[in-house]
């Protein structure tokens, strides 16, 4: 392989219908404790870089991008806290952390080393700018064998909770029996999704537009952000642009109301980052669930007395706080936490 084409030692491996697909699932191992295990290295011992089917899988990634194909590529990582995602995962959060240009690409690349040998055969480009149309899913379990993620782990994605069972209507009559769907059924999908190829970024003109629709946006972040300063558990100009971003991405899409799609937004954004001791999560988690009420003028003291007297006399709860808050996805979370804390004296969003 030529320095910076697509075809390599590891894609080669696998053969064309493996080239052929753009998605990848890599299960983590709980040795990955740099970002060699995605991104290979040099080995001196054999002269060779040691490829792996991350690097080859974004090469394609980026030719499929700069080709204007309008293709959406996805990794899925399984089990991706059996490591430290800190570890494996560092250079791609600084590379994400960098932003995009105005071609879509990171504004930074992801870099790898190699000693120069006059003859650059079989190694990737030292620099690899990444494109919008690559999405990157990791998929969590939280107990005694993985590890928590850090803010900075956190701030970087959309937290997607999935715990909703429902057996009353699992396995169908019909099992793999599906409604097919035409080829024009499947580009209106992928139009939809990928945005008619602009992708997954931050567009600042969106983020206005969508602040423009709802000034609310603004108003509630700010009081919002205001309560969690005060436990130092407030948030910055990337969260306010990619609930921003959501917002738009709602609207233009009709998915759901605005104060549902806020809702969802706050909830993914804002609450995975409550991991603590009751002496540390008490009050912003009071703050939180007297915003989630009235998010215009939150009152924190009145929640507190009444989630106390809800503590004291359970079948009595006041009703504000377990029916009608405004935002009912963040108030119930908020509530459950809340309670968590008062019987076990620590919590976790996950």
């Amino acid at each position: 392989m030529k320095h910076g084409t697509l075809s390599g030692p590891t894609s080669a491996q696998h053969g064309s219908s493996t080239r052929q697909r753009n998605h990848l699932f890599l299960s983590v191992r709980p040795d990955w404790r740099d970002s060699t295990s995605l991104l290979g290295y040099f080995n001196p011992l054999t002269g060779q870089y040691q490829w792996t089917e991350f690097l080859t899988f974004i090469l394609r990634a980026v030719e499929s991008y700069k080709a204007g194909d309008g293709l959406a590529w996805f990794v899925i990582l399984d089990e991706m806290n059996l490591a430290h995602v800190e570890y494996y995962f560092a250079d791609l959060l600084s590379v994400i952390e960098s932003g995009r240009g105005k071609n879509g690409f990171s504004k930074e690349p992801l870099r790898t080393s190699y000693p120069e040998s006059g003859e650059e055969d079989d190694v990737p480009p030292r620099e690899i700018f990444l494109p919008p149309s690559l999405y990157i899913i990791g998929t969590v379990n939280m107990d005694e064998t993985t590890h928590a993620f850090s803010p900075k782990v956190l701030d970087r994605a959309f937290t997607i909770e999935l715990t909703e069972v429902d057996f009353e209507h699992y396995l169908p009559a019909t099992v793999g029996a599906g409604s097919a769907i035409d080829d024009a059924q499947k580009q209106a999908m992928l139009a939809a999704f990928t945005r008619d190829g602009k992708f997954a970024q931050i567009d600042k003109e969106e983020v206005a537009a969508a602040v423009s629709a709802h000034p609310e946006i603004r108003e509630q972040l700010q009081s919002l952000n205001v309560l969690l300063k005060r436990n130092r558990f407030h948030f910055g100009y990337r969260i306010f642009d990619e609930i921003a971003q959501y917002i738009h991405n709602n609207d233009i899409n009709g998915m759901m109301p605005f104060e549902e799609a806020f809702d969802q937004a706050v909830f993914m954004k804002v609450l995975p980052k409550f991991t603590g001791a009751k002496s540390r999560l008490r009050t912003p988690l009071l703050a939180l669930l007297a915003w989630s009420i009235d998010p215009v003028a939150p009152d924190p003291v009145d929640v507190t007395e009444r989630f106390d007297a809800y503590l004291s006399a359970p079948d009595n709860a006041p009703k504000v706080l377990s029916e009608g808050p405004q935002y009912p996805t963040v108030a119930l979370r908020a509530l459950q936490m809340l309670e968590t804390l008062e019987t076990d004296g620590f919590v976790s969003f996950r």
